[in-house]
C-alpha cells in the first residue's frame, strides 16, 4: 500500500489492483461520505480488506479531502458489479459503517470500463 499527500487537506492511499493486463473489463465502485473521524475509518476499512478481497474486491484507493479531512471517496475495481453489489448489500456492512463513523450514507456510482 502507498499513500501521498496531493494537496492541503487532501491524500490518497492506493492498494494495488490484482488483476493482469489480460483482464478485459472492470468493474468498479466509487463512493464518497463524510466520516466522524478519519483515522477510526481507515482502521475499520484496512481491516475489511480481507472481506472485501474475498467478495471479489482488485484493488482500492482512497482519497481523503474536504475542509477537515473528513470527506471519503473510495474507488474500488472488482471482479465484477454483481460482486460489488453483493458486498455494498452485505449485512455486515452496517455495523462496519457505523463503528467507523460514517455520518452519511455514502453516494455510490457503479459501472464497467469500456
Amino acid at each position: 500500500m502507498h499513500s501521498r499527500h496531493i494537496s492541503a487537506g487532501c491524500s490518497v492511499v492506493i492498494i494495488w489492483p490484482k488483476f493482469s493486463k489480460d483482464d478485459e473489463m472492470a468493474a468498479y465502485t466509487i463512493a464518497t461520505h463524510p466520516v466522524k473521524d478519519f483515522e477510526t475509518w481507515k482502521a475499520i476499512f484496512d481491516g475489511g480488506l480481507e472481506m472485501r478481497q474475498s467478495a471479489g474486491e482488485l484493488s482500492a484507493i482512497v482519497i481523503r479531502g474536504g475542509d477537515a479531512g473528513n470527506q471519503v471517496t473510495v474507488i474500488n475495481t472488482w471482479t465484477s458489479l454483481e460482486d460489488a453489489n453483493a458486498m455494498l448489500n452485505n449485512p455486515e456492512m452496517k455495523p462496519m459503517f457505523e463503528a467507523a463513523g460514517v455520518l452519511e450514507f455514502p453516494t455510490i456510482i457503479m459501472g464497467n470500463s469500456v
